[in-house]
């Protein structure tokens, strides 16, 4: 699983960090520094493919099963009151 992710995910922290700094110098304040890390880091993880993660818990072998309702959601069975 964090092969498959974070591989994604940090290549493009890499690419956001480099095009920033491209466009733009090294900040001497540390608040705008994290405060850059934290935008690259958000939108990085945003932009990970949900089909990328899938992937990444079907080879860890963390694949759910059990009984499942027509949508595909899992059955859950109602709690007794």
């Amino acid at each position: 699983m964090d092969v498959s992710v974070m591989q994604v995910f940090k290549k493009r922290c890499r690419e956001l960090y480099v095009a920033h700094h491209i466009d733009n110098g090294f900040s001497p304040d540390p608040a705008a520094r994290r405060d850059l890390i934290t935008r690259i880091v958000v939108q990085a993880w945003n932009e990970v493919p949900a089909k990328t993660i899938q992937r990444g818990f079907i080879r860890a072998g963390i694949v759910p099963s059990g009984p499942r309702e027509s949508n595909g959601r899992f059955r859950v069975a109602k709690q007794a009151q």
